[in-house]
């Protein structure tokens, strides 16, 4: 019998086509669009930004798959980590038998204004070759620096605890502190080139590839989304408001009117003080959904807060389903209430919201009345912060699989089309940037069809963001 595939199993199959496939392509793309960019404006020397970026939700959407842990998602981000990590290992070491310009060629006092290291003559050698290339081949100093920095970077990373709870931090001494420390040394390495007539060198080699993908890529590879059913947050703070005695004597959370939710949620997030002990747990989903977002915090923290960026919310059927996750996150203080730093009493405490919350429509009734939804949490006291915190930016999933169960493909079809067209219109109305995740799946059964129609049959009004 063939065993059944797990979620690590998938992990590494999401991966081994982030690796072999989209790693290499990212900088092709970038290459393309310098070129295309290059025909038309050819006296104009551009530096693209980022213009693409990767997510992934294989190990982090819990929607229907209990197997998928908080362990499972922290031991996914670290597999990713260490997939980039080896890979700018190699693209550097390669880039030490590339790159040998001389200082004949590029003068030392023009590459000092690069802000790179100069070498070190004054130190021991292992051979009159090596001293030879250290002193004259210009670039060669700051790349072994950095291959010795993503090599200890690795080497910490595969040495971090695969129990998230007990993982120390990662020591900016070991290597660099940011993706974009990185990419300075790089870009001025660029510069350089460009300053000394190897314009091709530095815009179309490996070393413009590798920029492109640190910018694409940081030391994240892909974000994780978290995914999680609505019904499982109303679980887990029906428990929690028991054990907090939050609601009068024998009344449940769950069997509360939406408008009575909706008083406790914001009354619950105004108030700055914790629900429960950090070590509080509960029982069954509510501790599954408790460690959800302590792993989200403790990667956050120990991995950077690139690593998990959204939480989709599965069957979002009213605005209390989204402030049960902000209560949630800022019970584990992934949302909080924080004073200016002038410390000045009579100014207003603002919040922060460290995630970006992500409402998911699937049937055709909750398509229909979905921008009444968000019309409704625009307006509210509290998600109008936290919108404010993320720039006024909003991203929205929509169901395809499930509306075409629901409905039919016609029918969830033309729900779709009406309601990105009502969702735009709403967005426009609050000024709010609106991005759409299209949940498509595979084939014309599951939502799916051909990508490319689906594009360009979409609303006017859609493409704002």
């Amino acid at each position: 019998q063939t065993a059944a595939v797990t979620v690590e199993d998938e992990a590494r199959n999401a991966l081994y086509f982030l690796s072999k496939t989209i790693l290499e392509v990212v900088p092709w793309l970038h290459d393309d669009v310098r070129s295309t960019l290059a025909e038309v404006y050819p006296d104009y020397d551009f530096k693209l930004p980022n213009f693409i970026s990767y997510r992934s939700w294989v190990g982090g959407d819990r929607d229907g798959n209990p197997n998928v842990t908080a362990e499972i998602t922290w031991k996914t981000l670290l597999r990713h980590r260490r997939t980039i990590l080896q890979f700018y290992l190699e693209q550097v070491v390669s880039l030490q038998a590339e790159l040998t310009q001389s200082t004949r060629q590029i003068h030392a006092e023009e590459y000092e204004k690069q802000s790179i290291k100069q070498p070190d003559v004054t130190s021991s050698m292992e051979s009159a070759e090596t001293h030879s290339r250290v002193t004259q081949e210009i670039f060669h100093q700051p790349l072994q620096e950095m291959e010795q920095k993503l090599r200890r970077m690795l080497s910490a990373t595969r040495e971090m605890s695969t129990d998230y709870r007990t993982a120390g931090s990662l020591s900016s001494s070991l290597g660099y502190a940011s993706p974009g420390d990185m990419l300075a040394t790089l870009e001025a390495m660029q510069t350089q080139l460009k300053e000394a007539k190897a314009g091709i060198v530095a815009s179309y080699g490996p070393l413009a590839h590798l920029i492109a993908a640190v910018k694409t890529f940081g030391f994240h590879l892909a974000a994780l989304d978290i995914r999680q059913h609505s019904r499982e947050h109303e679980k887990a703070l029906e428990e929690i408001f028991s054990a907090a005695e939050i609601l009068p004597s024998g009344k449940k959370y769950s069997q509360l009117h939406e408008e009575e939710k909706i008083e406790v949620l914001t009354r619950e997030l105004t108030n700055p003080r914790p629900l429960v002990q950090r070590s509080w747990r509960g029982t069954g989903i509510t501790a599954q959904v408790l460690d959800t977002f302590s792993v989200v915090r403790q990667a956050h923290r120990k991995l950077g807060q690139e690593t998990i960026q959204s939480y989709i919310i599965s069957m979002t059927h009213g605005v209390s389903d989204v402030l049960e996750v902000l209560l949630l996150a800022k019970e584990q203080g992934l949302v909080k209430w924080v004073r200016p730093v002038s410390g000045d009493q009579q100014q207003e405490v603002k919040l922060e919201s460290h995630l970006h919350i992500v409402p998911l429509f699937e049937t055709i009734e909750d398509l229909d009345r979905s921008a009444g939804l968000m019309a409704a949490l625009f307006q509210h006291p509290i998600y109008k912060q936290h919108l404010a915190w993320h720039g006024n930016f909003q991203e929205i999933m929509l169901g395809y699989s499930d509306s075409s169960k629901d409905g039919g493909y016609l029918a969830a079809n033309w729900a779709l089309h009406a309601t990105q067209a009502n969702l735009a219109r709403v967005c426009h109305e609050y000024g709010v940037t609106l991005q759409l995740f299209h949940g498509r799946g595979g084939t014309v059964g599951r939502g799916g069809g051909r990508a490319h129609p689906a594009i360009l049959r979409q609303p006017p009004g859609r493409f704002c963001g």
